[in-house]
């Protein structure tokens, strides 16, 4: 497969980035896929299309740190084998969740006075699909647009995500006050 991802990509810098992407995380992207997925062949579906999506957005992993660009990787695939979950198993997508208006925002201050690290605890015990797009809005400062292609969703879904994650931060923040 690295072979057809190659040939994809023109530049001698995205093919070595391509290589280098398709090395470190081919397996780590399989296991992820294969634990949502529970089907060898879907989870090898699953990390074909995430590298697909990666050469499509080539540009935008380019502007990825080096070490962050595996978790980039890794949040890609999952939120494909969910898809191909959902889609398997005919569950209601996260595209149809009704619309929220996206104007809540934390204070620096209220973050101020909690301890980082059970902030830390909290975030990480929250759904996958709220960690993902607050990983990839605050940490890797990705813009709304490049997270709905990123993760396939759409504009209304990544409010609803965004909005539900931060109300529950904010409620956790809340409650230690």
């Amino acid at each position: 497969m690295l072979g057809l991802y190659l040939s994809l990509v023109e530049s001698e810098s995205e093919k070595q980035l391509i290589e280098q992407l398709y090395n470190n995380n081919k397996q780590v992207m399989y296991n992820i896929a294969f634990k949502n997925l529970h089907n060898s062949s879907d989870a090898e579906d699953a990390v074909h299309e995430a590298f697909l999506r990666a050469i499509k957005q080539i540009d935008k992993i380019f502007r990825i740190p080096p070490n962050k660009q595996s978790a980039y990787m890794n949040v890609i695939v999952r939120n494909i084998s969910f898809q191909m979950f959902n889609k398997r198993t005919n569950d209601l997508s996260l595209d149809e969740e009704t619309e929220i208006t996206d104007d809540a925002i934390l204070e620096d201050e209220a973050i101020g006075n909690i301890d980082c690290d059970l902030l830390v605890k909290f975030i990480i015990s929250l759904p996958q699909g709220m960690r993902d797009v607050l990983y990839l809005k605050y940490f890797l400062l990705m813009t709304n647009e490049e997270i709905e292609q990123a993760l396939c969703i759409s504009p209304s879904a990544l409010r609803n995500r965004l909005f539900a994650a931060r109300r529950k931060i904010k409620d956790f923040i809340g409650n230690r006050e």
